[in-house]
């Protein structure tokens, strides 16, 4: 297998873990984090869903 599907699954899980941006694209080495979540960051509701309750207990 490419190393490529793994890369790209790594950096999903670690987002979907809660890892920040800034954080994977360092780990996998990326010029800037544009490019880490122009490449890497598909939403999925898990992160969206995590965001918004963290953005309401920030509020409270």
């Amino acid at each position: 297998m490419p190393p490529h599907p793994l890369r790209h699954s790594h950096a999903v899980h670690l987002f979907k873990a809660g890892a920040s941006l800034k954080y994977v694209s360092q780990r996998l080495g990326n010029y800037s984090i544009k490019k880490t979540a122009d490449t890497y960051l598909h939403i999925p509701e898990k992160i969206k869903d995590d965001a918004i309750k963290m953005y309401q207990q920030y509020l409270d």
